[in-house]
């Protein structure tokens, strides 16, 4: 399959990488409004052509697919343009800012008989996929609530290095915009879509047009039960804090996302010595359990940087190929877009 990405920022290096893995791509050209930006993207994986224009690359190569790694502003433009020229659409999260242009894409792709699919890459970590299986196989009963916590210091950090995306600015909620569609989708994985929410912020440190409050923390009614999203400039760790907590009526799981790590522990039936010796023995087991996992698959290099997007960008492909179901469809996007923009709407109006 012929690709091209659109958009030569860093993230187009992790997809670049990700499709060389698959063996069943060939990047062919890549676009970007700065020239120079395009030129060293193409010279550093030997990719034969540049644009500055999309139009030009869809009228002058044979592209099967297009990966859309651009600001999310400009998401819904180019990847309407790429489907109606008949490629298949990757796009990164967000799927793009409105509902009004989240339906604008369904239908083009629909209309085209293409696959547009969505990075929600969180959902591709270990322990992720190992909790929703957990889940789904009712080994914790029935959900009540899930909640994630997010820290964005090591964003903050980054702020000054060269390369930063200042267009984070221009989203909504700023910093907190770019990261809350990764809280998102995670919820909605786990609870369904979102029937009722409300959020509030907390403003401690000096307030900017990139770090408008230094806290978020938004409550939701889902389908499956309640949530909580609470994200955070002032955790005070040297790495990204990903904690994800899910409650049922027969135990909760307690993942570590960078980690990969699943602490499961049983509701104890009983008020017993032993019952409740085991409440503790139990999580410290399964912790142990993890981490040699971990370790051991780090050794073996089975874990890599950015694996979420090798193994989301391999099932698109395949995807594709078999003329079935995106491993992120356009609706499940869209849903996160819907839940953004109430979000912003309760807490910034």
């Amino acid at each position: 399959m012929k690709v091209g990405i659109v958009g030569c920022g860093e993230v187009s290096k992790v997809h670049i990488e990700a499709l060389k893995d698959t063996e069943k791509c060939m990047v062919v050209s890549v676009c970007d409004l700065i020239k120079s930006k395009a030129e060293a993207l193409a010279k550093r994986y030997s990719i034969p052509h540049t644009y500055t224009d999309l139009s030009l690359m869809l009228q002058k190569e044979k592209l099967d697919l297009i990966h859309i790694v651009t600001p999310p502003q400009v998401h819904a433009r180019l990847a309407i343009e790429a489907m109606n020229a008949r490629c298949n659409v990757l796009v990164e999260k967000p799927m793009c800012m409105t509902v009004r242009e989240a339906d604008q894409m369904i239908n083009a792709a629909k209309r085209n008989n293409v696959k547009l699919g969505v990075v929600h890459s969180f959902l591709f970590t270990p322990g992720i996929r190992k909790a929703l299986k957990s889940v789904r196989q009712g080994e914790i009963g029935d959900l009540l609530w899930a909640d994630t916590v997010i820290s964005i210091k090591s964003l903050l950090d980054w702020v000054n290095a060269p390369g930063f995306p200042m267009w984070y600015a221009k989203l909504p909620g700023g910093l907190f915009g770019e990261i809350i569609p990764h809280g998102l989708y995670v919820q909605l994985a786990f609870l369904g879509n979102v029937r009722k929410i409300f959020g509030v912020t907390k403003k401690i440190e000096k307030p900017s047009e990139l770090v408008p409050f230094s806290e978020l923390q938004v409550l939701m009614d889902c389908e499956n039960g309640l949530g909580g999203l609470f994200l955070s400039t002032r955790i005070r760790t040297p790495y990204t804090v990903i904690m994800v907590s899910i409650i049922g009526t027969r135990g909760l799981l307690l993942v570590n996302v960078p980690t990969g790590t699943v602490i499961k522990m049983k509701l104890g039936s009983s008020m017993s010595t032993l019952a409740r010796a085991r409440m503790n023995l139990e999580p410290a087991s399964h912790l142990i359990k993890s981490s040699a996992s971990l370790a051991a698959k780090t050794l073996l290099r089975s874990i890599e940087h950015h694996m979420t997007h090798k193994i989301l960008i391999k099932e698109f492909v395949e995807s594709i190929q078999r003329g079935s179901k995106p491993p992120v469809t356009p609706e499940e996007g869209r849903e996160v877009v819907r839940v953004t923009n109430l979000i912003w709407k309760n807490i910034l109006t």
